[in-house]
């Protein structure tokens, strides 16, 4: 059956006009990444305690006290690099970034890259059960959000942006009055535990990556 030249021309028309809008759509997608989200639908989603997107990983079957010196002696090798939103490298790094890069470096864990990704991942703790390796998480205000790793002994190591990577105190007023959750993302070998298979499985600092 032949169709109308006008039938054709509206078709061809209704079929570019839903390419524009699908094209659209695709470049202005928001890329969340770093310390804070500016997406109103996304900046006050709480953390999943049910079918976690990334269970805790059993390849690290360290005692804490090796993986909390391990973390802190990662922090130090970070020192004096500055804050920058988005960042990865020494040349700057945000809260998430500096995560994925000491679970990278010490465990050859793999975290996603976002905040807002991180809070899924694992599985919730209590504060009152933190251990060595627990990524801990604060809502400084807004919408903004915050992550550091729990290193043991009351403290945690983040990358501040005033200070860049450091470890604080978590009994500090600020931390307090902003802390929001914990998410377990790597199981630990049991105490006392001193098998060769619970070495850390930190790189040696030549086999580093290139910053």
């Amino acid at each position: 059956m032949r169709r109308s030249a006008p039938f054709c021309r509206l078709l061809l028309r209704v079929t570019t006009l839903g390419l524009v809008a699908t094209l659209c759509t695709v470049a202005f997608t928001p890329a969340l990444s770093g310390c804070a989200s500016s997406d109103p639908a996304t900046a006050s989603q709480e953390p999943s305690s049910e079918n976690p997107s990334r269970a805790a990983s059993d390849s690290a079957g360290v005692p804490a006290t090796r993986l909390a010196s391990a973390l802190r002696a990662e922090t130090r090798h970070w020192e004096g690099t500055p804050y920058r939103r988005g960042g990865t490298t020494r040349r700057g790094v945000d809260c998430s970034g500096f995560m994925q890069r000491v679970f990278e470096n010490t465990l050859d864990v793999q975290l996603s890259r976002s905040t807002r990704s991180q809070v899924q991942e694992g599985e919730p703790v209590p504060r009152s059960n933190l251990r060595a390796g627990d990524l801990v998480f604060f809502r400084p205000g807004g919408k903004g959000r915050h992550v550091g790793v729990y290193v043991g002994d009351g403290e945690f190591a983040h990358a501040s942006t005033s200070a860049g990577p450091t470890i604080s105190p978590l009994e500090r007023e600020y931390w307090q009055d902003t802390y929001w959750t914990a998410r377990r993302v790597v199981r630990l070998a049991p105490a006392g535990s001193t098998s060769a298979s619970d070495d850390v499985p930190a790189r040696p600092s030549s086999e580093r990556a290139s910053w």
